[in-house]
C-alpha cells in the first residue's frame, strides 16, 4: 500500500498556528472533530493526547483533517518495530550540459558530437548528431562558431539545448531541466575531454507532489477518477501549492554552485516504510509492506520549525536505534531488543 498524506499551511490544528499540533494546543484522540483540512496530528495507540515534538515510544496513529467536516483520514498503526524513515528536502534540480574545447582542427575532417536521451519511450526518438566538416586548419576561433551555428539548427522541441561559446570552447545546455541525455565524441572528436553534467529532477514541487498522489492512487487500483474521487479516495484529487523552487537552502552535496543546495520553499516529504501485522482474526500471520508519504510545505516563513517538530517525532533512519538512544525503561528496551532480531 502505499499512501500520500499532504499537510497544508498555514491551517491548524485547533488554535495553533501550525499544521503539526505544536503544544500550543493539545487534543483529545479519540475526538478529532478540532483537526481542521490539510492539519496533521501523530498519536500513541492507547494515550490520551497527541505528540507535537517528541518521540513516540510505541506503535502510533497519524491523522490528517479532511475538508467540510469530514472525518479525518487515519493512519490506523505505524509498527515502530519495523520503521524506517526517511526525508527528502526540496530540490530546484539541475541541467544536463557537456563543455569542451576544439582546440585544433584540420581542414575537410569531421567532428561530431552524437546525443543519446535518457528515458525514451517506445517509437519516441533517442538520438541526434550534429557535426561539421573543418574549412581550415587550427581554427579553434572559426569551428567552434560553426559547430555552436550546426547545433542551433538542430534545436527544436524534442531536442532543445542552447549552446554558448567563448572563443574555442563550447557549453552546451539542455533548457529542460531533470532531463538527462550521455553525449559521446566520434569522428576527428574522439578521445576529446568533454565536462558532462548530469540533470537531476526537481523534487518538492507541484508537478512532483502530483505525480506522486497518482502514483498513490494507482496503485490502490484507482486510475479514472471523476471530479468527486475525493469522497471515496481520501486525499485524491490533491490540493498541491505550486512552489516555485531557488537555490537559497543549505549545501545539499558538498559543492558550492546553485545546483548543489537544497531549496528554502517546496515540499519535504517524509517517507515511512513498516510492516503492519496481521496476528489476530487473521488465516495467515504474514506481514505487508506499507508506505506512507507525508508531504509537508517549506516556504521560508517559519515553516522550518515545523520540520524541526518533525524531525523529532520521524527521526530518519531505523526507527528502533533512535528509540533505543532516547528510551531507557526495560519495556522499550526489550521492544528494540526483539525487533533487532526480526
Amino acid at each position: 500500500m502505499r499512501q500520500l498524506l499532504i499537510v497544508n499551511a498555514p491551517t491548524a490544528f485547533s488554535s495553533a498556528a501550525s499544521p503539526i499540533d505544536n503544544g500550543l494546543t493539545s487534543h483529545e484522540v479519540n475526538d478529532l472533530s478540532g483537526l481542521k483540512e490539510g492539519a496533521i496530528s501523530f498519536f500513541e495507540l492507547g494515550a490520551d493526547t497527541s505528540k507535537y515534538d517528541s518521540l513516540p515510544t510505541k506503535n502510533f496513529a497519524i491523522a490528517l483533517g479532511r475538508p467540510n467536516g469530514q472525518h479525518p483520514f487515519i493512519i490506523p498503526e505505524v509498527d515502530v518495530r519495523t520503521l524506517h524513515v526517511t526525508k527528502t528536502l526540496p530540490y530546484k534540480g539541475a541541467s544536463f550540459s557537456v563543455v569542451f574545447t576544439l582546440s585544433s582542427t584540420t581542414a575537410n575532417k569531421e567532428y561530431t558530437l552524437r546525443f543519446f536521451k535518457k528515458g525514451v519511450v517506445p517509437h519516441e526518438r533517442n538520438s541526434w548528431t550534429v557535426s561539421i566538416v573543418a574549412s581550415t586548419n587550427n581554427g579553434s576561433y572559426q569551428e567552434s562558431a560553426a559547430f555552436k551555428t550546426a547545433m542551433d539548427s538542430k534545436v527544436n522541441d524534442k531536442f532543445n539545448f542552447t549552446t554558448t561559446r567563448s572563443n574555442g570552447q563550447l557549453t552546451i545546455t539542455c533548457n529542460n531541466v531533470g532531463e538527462d541525455w550521455e553525449v559521446v565524441a566520434a569522428d576527428e572528436l574522439a578521445g576529446t575531454s568533454l565536462t558532462i553534467t548530469h540533470a537531476e529532477k526537481a523534487i518538492g514541487d507541484k508537478k512532483f507532489v502530483q505525480e506522486l498522489a497518482s502514483f498513490c492512487a494507482a496503485g490502490k487500483g484507482f486510475y479514472h477518477t471523476e471530479a468527486g474521487g475525493r469522497e471515496f479516495i481520501p486525499g485524491y484529487p490533491e490540493a498541491v501549492k505550486d512552489f516555485t523552487l531557488n537555490s537559497s537552502g543549505s549545501n545539499r552535496n558538498g559543492t558550492n554552485s546553485n545546483n548543489g543546495v537544497y531549496s528554502t520553499s517546496g515540499y519535504a516529504i517524509y517517507t515511512l516504510r513498516f510492516k503492519v501485522g496481521r496476528d489476530a482474526s487473521k488465516t495467515r500471520d504474514e506481514r505487508v509492506w506499507q508506505n506512507v508519504y507525508i508531504a509537508i510545505p517549506i516556504d521560508g516563513n517559519g515553516s522550518y520549525n515545523q520540520i524541526t517538530n518533525l524531525d523529532k517525532i520521524l527521526p530518519e533512519g531505523n526507527f528502533v536505534n533512535a528509540l533505543a538512544g532516547a528510551v531507557a525503561d526495560q519495556e522499550i528496551y526489550s521492544l528494540v531488543k526483539s525487533a533487532s532480531l526480526q
